[in-house]
């Protein structure tokens, strides 16, 4: 299947596993570029290691609570390809407990990861993807 992604340049944070892993390896498939981070760096090897030798991939470990962090791995994207097209914000996880178990401090660490890292993501790819007349940003999230 032909989706125009030949040579479109994908960053995709949380994409050492799971989603966002499946969803890296669908756009190469298709001719992207893709840029993975994740926290782990057992994971991003892993991952890495995963595709086929000689793909267009970067790999960063990356901790989407931290906007430098974000910022570091979107530079490195644009440094590596000039250009962002695809940004896919898969990062995430759930706390499997009953309501009133989730403490105050999960609470703020859950708003970190699935609300703060997505402003942070998008203030570090809007500037580039205004400069190159447009771009596409995929929110992923789960309960």
């Amino acid at each position: 299947m032909d989706l125009g992604l030949q040579n479109q340049v994908a960053i995709i944070f949380g994409g050492t596993s799971g989603v966002g892993l499946a969803t890296a390896h669908a756009l190469q498939a298709e001719g992207a570029k893709v840029a993975i981070g994740g926290r782990s760096p057992e994971r991003l090897s892993a991952a890495l290691a995963s595709f086929p030798q000689g793909a267009p991939v970067l790999g960063k470990t990356v901790d989407v609570t931290a906007e430098r962090e974000v910022a570091g791995f979107v530079d490195a994207a644009l440094a590596r390809w000039g250009r962002v097209d695809v940004v896919v914000n898969a990062a995430g996880q759930s706390l499997m407990r009953p309501f009133f178990a989730v403490d105050d401090a999960d609470w703020h660490a859950q708003w970190a990861l699935k609300v703060m890292a997505v402003v942070y993501a998008v203030r570090a790819v809007v500037p580039a993807m205004q400069a190159q007349g447009g771009g596409v940003i995929i929110n992923l999230n789960s309960t």
